[in-house]
């Protein structure tokens, strides 16, 4: 533990000893857990984000959309409103957040989006509004325990994984290791392409600590798409690359473009960044010195992009989005059968 957590641990002895009596009030039953009809599926993690969750929600959309009715219900971070909100044309990351208008604007009329902060309250409204709903994926909902989730994904990342992280604020944990036990399936995310299958053993063993022997875990990677035009057709492929990023950890993103691209300049902002004239002014001015620059940024950070006066400042270079898509390194069967054996099982009910 460094000085800095140190210092800062007794204040995590005071917030873990709160999450732990939250928690346990649920497991006594003398705070209530709320179930619904449609199966809900929960993503979600036990620290404080960058864990991969929104890639994790658009790869459970594209194994389910086609045999599902399905709805995405998040908090929607970064948003300008407050309250239920359903995603329509009208809406826009400013009014749902950025990764929600992100999924909005992939799939359209094929799924239903939802943002609201209290899924107890927001669940009914969804149903009212799109009662042929069968399925509905809670994104990083771990501890909003008030909703009864028919299957939680715990996701922790191969660079910090939970069991050597410390609760807030010596950490960057919401609660105690141990809540990984909540846990149907937990999913290792970020790792590198090829692993040794020792260290693959060894992360088994330590989650296990936490999360119960035989709990199943999976490992899994991102895998970056080709760059895609942020209006308009394709040019040539890019070469010379300004990155701009609004991430919790823009590490992995950063060494992805530096392999495939000449990385001249990269502009890092903070995770669900509202990002202002002047910002992207700066950035648009840099790029247009570079002779073949072009701006390179994630599908998340572009959903804000779309607001009509920094789309406009955006006209005067070329912008491209990197899509990012979840990977599993192996188990990806294991883990689709688990899956579908808790949705089979809760639609016969």
């Amino acid at each position: 533990m460094k000085i800095q957590q140190t210092l800062l641990y007794p204040f995590s002895i005071v917030y873990d000893g709160i999450t732990r009596l939250r928690n346990h009030l649920y497991e006594l039953e003398m705070k209530k857990s709320v179930a619904f009809t449609p199966v809900l599926i929960n993503v979600g993690n036990l620290s404080v984000g960058g864990t991969g969750k929104t890639p994790m929600v658009e790869y459970l959309i594209r194994l389910l959309q086609q045999d599902y009715r399905l709805a995405t219900l998040s908090r929607g971070y970064g948003r300008r409103t407050r309250g239920f909100r359903l995603a329509g044309p009208e809406e826009s990351a400013k009014t749902l957040g950025d990764e929600p208008y992100q999924l909005y604007q992939a799939w359209k009329d094929k799924i239903v989006v939802a943002v609201g902060e209290e899924r107890t309250a927001a669940i009914p409204e969804i149903l009212y509004a799109h009662p042929e709903v069968e399925l509905i994926l809670l994104d990083d909902a771990f501890q909003h325990r008030a909703v009864k989730a028919d299957f939680n994904i715990l996701l922790t990342t191969w660079q910090r994984p939970f069991f050597d992280d410390y609760v807030l604020p010596a950490g960057r944990l919401r609660e105690a290791r141990k809540g990984a036990a909540r846990a149907e399936a937990i999913v290792v995310t970020k790792c590198p392409p090829s692993v040794d299958e020792k260290k693959l053993e060894a992360y088994r063993t330590s989650i296990a600590r936490y999360a119960g022997a035989g709990k199943p875990v999976f490992f899994s990677t991102l895998a970056y798409d080709a760059p895609q035009p942020f209006k308009g057709e394709p040019l040539a492929a890019p070469e010379k690359v300004v990155l701009v990023s609004g991430l919790a950890n823009a590490s992995l993103l950063e060494e992805e473009v530096k392999g495939r691209f000449q990385l001249l300049k990269h502009f890092p902002y903070p995770d669900h960044y509202n990002y202002k004239k002047e910002d992207l002014q700066q950035v648009v001015d840099f790029a247009r010195q570079q002779e073949g620059a072009v701006l390179l940024t994630t599908t998340k950070d572009a959903a804000k992009w779309q607001d009509p006066v920094l789309s406009q400042l955006l006209e005067r270079v070329p912008v491209y989005t990197l899509p990012v898509r979840h990977r599993f390194l192996a188990g990806e069967e294991a883990f689709r059968l688990l899956l579908s054996k808790t949705i089979v099982e809760k639609m016969k009910v």
